[in-house]
Parts: structure tokens; sequence; C-alpha cells
């Protein structure tokens, strides 16, 4: 029995009289609308997908990705939801940033990147994806520089080459 003196308890969904909380949206119907910025800003200038990072809300985050959220936009900071998701020690969330190809190289304000931030809060798991991730880069660009050189590069350039030489 409720008493007068005790607070009422808060109305169930399927209650037969009306609650004043609307039904919830699906963020996956909400990022389908071309009209919402994926980007805005707070007032520390986070977005949600920083904000999402922050908390290492993985389901999020991917939503936000698929729905082509600029990951390499920055706080007041200058800290991206990288930095952010590496300073809070969220591995599932840092990866799929890096799988989503957040720029690993970006620094804050204070020329700190996100691997170097991991590295201050001592996130050992984070150190060994952010090597790896490294090492997986350095291959491809090798592979991608060794694959212009075996096909003698863009003409372009050649040619831009070839009019520095008779200067």
């Amino acid at each position: 029995t409720i008493t007068p003196t005790q607070p009422s308890p808060p109305l169930h969904p399927s209650s037969p009289i009306s609650s004043p909380i609307p039904p919830p949206i699906k963020l996956e119907s909400l990022l389908q609308q071309k009209s919402i910025d994926l980007d805005i800003q707070d007032n520390e200038q986070c977005t949600a997908l920083m904000r999402a990072s922050m908390w290492g809300h993985v389901e999020v985050i991917e939503l936000l990705l698929e729905a082509k959220a600029d990951m390499n936009k920055r706080d007041y900071n200058g800290r991206s939801a990288l930095h952010l998701a590496s300073g809070g020690g969220y591995y599932r969330s840092v990866k799929l940033l890096l799988q989503y190809g957040a720029n690993w190289t970006l620094t804050d304000n204070n020329g700190i990147t996100a691997r170097e931030l991991a590295t201050h809060q001592n996130h050992v798991t984070l150190l060994a994806l952010f090597k790896e991730y490294e090492k997986k880069y350095n291959l491809e660009l090798k592979q991608q520089l060794q694959h212009a050189k075996n096909n003698g590069g863009n003409n372009n350039n050649n040619k831009n080459e070839q009019d520095m030489n008779q200067d």
C-alpha cells in the first residue's frame, strides 16, 4: 500500500495511464535521417562519437562510424575520439576506431598522440594493439611504395621530375 507520505511509483510503459515520457527512439533510425549533424559539438567541443568513445560504448561508436561521423574531429584539448578511447583504456573502442581509419598520428594540444596517452595511463593491451597496427601500416606503406616503384610511378610525377632535371 502507498500512503500519502510516500512518493508515487513511476508509471510503467505498459500502464493504461498515458506516460509523460515519450517512447524511446532507436539510434539507428535517428542516424538514417539526412538532416542529422553527426559532428555537432557540445560546450566542450565533443561530438557524440567522442562521448561514446570516452565511455567505451562500442555499439554506439560503430553506429556513428557507419553513419560517417568524423572520427578525427577534435575537442577543446585537441583530442580525437581515438585519444579519448585510448585514455580510458577501451581496447574494443580503440580497435574499432583504428579499423575504420582513425588517424593515430594526431597530437592533442600538448603534442601527445593516442598511443602516448595509452603509455601514460599504462594501458598495456592498448600499447600492443598500437604496435600491431603500426606494424601493419608500415608493411602496407612499404607495399604501396614498392608497387609505385615497380609501375614507374605516376606519369605526371615522372614528367615533373624530367622538367626539374632540365632546369
